[in-house]
């Protein structure tokens, strides 16, 4: 039975689906049975998902009204399931949530990236279920940005993982084109963030139990 993470944000362009299509390349690309559940309408990850077969993963596009069932199948079958959810939150939020073992949620540093989180945060103490925040910085925020952002959410109660994603156009780019950081031959900055991020994720995974 392996592990299930949903990636949610309210706030569109967060980078959401950007960052799990990376990590699902570098989860499979380091031996892991990885499966990607798209619940997001506009369906873009399923789009990238059908042209890129740079590494070998799962593809399932599923609906609310079955949502969790996909999720338990996944788990069963798979070490890593990656959802991808909807932006709107609402019965499908706590859905996900309910079936999910880790919730990550992308916020670049601006108020309306820490707004976008507010909601999911809240469902997830709700669920009783363990909510962690990427901050994921485009390269025109300053530092200042960044650190303000992080007090902004600290007093928010949220708990953002020590791995930041500072290359967001590399990222945003390497989506667009099909490929994905980890599988590129060039150990880049970029590349090095996404493996940095993974196993943080796989060490916060492990201490679950």
């Amino acid at each position: 039975m392996g592990y299930v993470i949903a990636f949610v944000q309210q706030k569109g362009s967060s980078g959401k689906t950007t960052i799990l299509s990376h990590l699902a390349h570098s989860w499979a690309h380091h031996g892991r049975s990885v499966e990607l559940i798209d619940l997001d309408p506009k369906q873009t990850l399923a789009h990238w998902g059908v042209k890129n077969r740079e590494v070998d993963m799962n593809l399932k596009q599923s609906k609310q009204w079955h949502a969790a069932t996909d999720i338990r199948e996944s788990r069963e079958n798979h070490d890593i399931t990656l959802v991808d959810c909807p932006s709107n939150p609402g019965t499908l939020l706590h859905s996900v949530v309910r079936e999910a073992d880790l919730i990550l949620a992308p916020c670049s540093p601006t108020d309306f990236g820490v707004w976008g989180i507010s909601t999911v945060m809240q469902t997830c103490k709700d669920e009783g279920k363990i909510c962690r925040v990427i901050m994921n910085s485009a390269g025109h925020h300053t530092d200042k940005d960044k650190s303000e952002t992080e007090k902004m959410l600290e007093t928010r109660g949220a708990d953002v993982l020590d791995s930041h994603l500072s290359h967001r156009a590399e990222f945003a780019t390497g989506f667009l084109a099909d490929y994905a950081q980890p599988t590129r031959q060039t150990k880049s900055t970029a590349y090095s963030e996404i493996e940095n991020l993974r196993m943080e994720i796989d060490a916060l995974l492990a201490n679950m139990g």
